[in-house]
């Protein structure tokens, strides 16, 4: 082999890293359940406008940064029912969910549903819900939101601020009570909590905070992997073999051209 098929076989040794395996960090379940709430997945009892049988849902959630080890990349969030599971219907319509990050406090959400939407958004999922499942074991059912727009994942840096999520829920059929706990279901909410807070909003007509916020469990997807030490010792030693062998080429070059 050539001098010049050596050099050039060192450096792509030298400059392919070899990757450490990164895994995903363990899901991350905030709150505890202490009752259940029908908002906005089991629509809500208000006026309807103009005799429409038809409604449009807000949601605003937040929580606490200090919940979050570190910054994440949100894949899918889930939601359970354990309170009320003699119903377990889930109003339909299409859903848009987005996450944004807030200097807002926990418990400081008000009852303006574009007040609180501070910062860019990002978009996470658009659609109709899936089908909540309840496997086979005896757990209790789940709704899982699985990330389906930009990108299907969600940057979240908890140093920048607390985490806030957005749902819009658009053409729910209106509920009248009879329907709550018979045929559409509460989920998992934790009655005044420290660390998560909701705001709610329905036809504009109906709107309120309070700290009964709904139980949340993240799902997180695995870090871009990460070259190991030895490999940057490796780059670095196929960079300087690279820069040593352009240099000796300018230096038999210029050497040609004085000769």
């Amino acid at each position: 082999m050539r001098k010049s098929g050596l050099i050039a076989l060192a450096l792509a040794v030298g400059l392919s890293p070899a990757v450490r395996g990164a895994t995903a960090p363990p899901p991350l379940t905030i709150g505890t359940a202490t009752g259940s709430n029908f908002i906005p997945f089991s629509s809500y009892t208000g006026t309807d406008v103009n005799g429409q049988q038809v409604q449009t849902t807000a949601y605003e959630q937040i929580y606490s940064a200090a919940l979050f080890s570190g910054p994440v990349e949100i894949q899918a969030i889930s939601f359970f029912q354990t309170f009320n599971t003699a119903a377990t219907g889930l109003v339909p319509g299409q859903y848009s969910f987005s996450f944004y990050t807030t200097r807002t406090g926990v418990g400081l959400l008000q009852a303006c549903q574009t007040c609180n939407l501070t910062g860019p958004a990002q978009p996470f999922f658009t659609g109709s819900l899936p089908a909540a499942t309840s496997s086979s074991n005896g757990s209790p059912l789940e709704l899982t939101i699985t990330g389906n727009t930009g990108g299907g994942l969600v940057s979240y840096d908890p140093s920048a601020g607390n985490l806030l999520l957005y749902v819009v829920a658009l053409g729910q059929p209106f509920t009248p009570s009879s329907a709550l706990g018979t045929i559409y279901g509460g989920l998992d909410s934790q009655n005044n909590s420290p660390v998560m807070s909701r705001a709610y909003f329905v036809n504009g007509l109906t709107a309120g905070t309070d700290n009964d916020a709904l139980v949340t469990q993240f799902s997180f997807a695995a870090p871009a992997a990460v070259p190991e030490p030895p490999a940057w010792a490796l780059m670095a030693g196929g960079l300087a073999g690279a820069g040593a062998l352009v240099r000796r080429r300018l230096n038999r070059s210029a050497s040609r051209s004085r000769g």
